[in-house]
């Protein structure tokens, strides 16, 4: 009883939902990742769990530049970048990365690029091989936009034997 008063069966439901926005994206569903990210977002900011709603909404605008939703995208990466504390790595890289998907979508290629190899930077402080090789194929992403196709090459590349590293099988195959 003392853990519901405090709120914590929905810290619960919020994060469990928010392991949905990753796997619906990873399944094929943006359209439920975003439901799912949007929900736990809601229900975090109720409870002021800020941290956690800070690396959900950079994983959201991830989504919405996907989908090409690029006002949403670019809401949701300012939302992640004020809320992220100094040291929460992968909010950091979560804002840049969407914010380098919106940029190159837009056709600034120069500044993704410099978002995205920032990501990479923050990354090098981490030990979290999915989101270094997240930060690598948007890289890559990148450098393809630009014309760069040997540069983008390496970059997929980096990419992938991250994924594998992890045993990242659905992304692994993605690339």
């Amino acid at each position: 009883t003392e853990l519901v008063e405090r709120g914590g069966a929905k810290a619960v439901l919020a994060a469990l939902i928010g392991y949905g926005l990753e796997i619906e994206f990873l399944a094929g569903d943006p359209e439920a990742a975003v439901a799912a990210g949007e929900e736990s977002c809601r229900l975090r900011e109720e409870l002021g769990r800020w941290a956690e709603l800070s690396t959900t909404a950079g994983g959201l605008a991830l989504v919405y530049a996907e989908l090409g939703r690029l006002d949403d995208a670019e809401r949701w990466a300012a939302r992640a970048e004020k809320l992220g504390a100094p040291e929460d790595a992968v909010t950091h890289m979560l804002w840049r990365q969407a914010r380098a998907r919106v940029q190159a979508r837009r056709g600034e290629l120069e500044e993704a690029e410099r978002l995205v190899r920032e990501a990479i930077e923050i990354g090098e402080t981490t030990e979290d091989l999915n989101s270094k090789a997240e930060a690598r194929a948007d890289l890559g992403e990148a450098l393809a936009l630009a014309d760069r196709h040997e540069e983008a090459a390496g970059a997929v590349e980096a990419a992938l034997a991250r994924f594998e590293a992890k045993e990242n099988v659905v992304r692994s195959k993605q690339m």
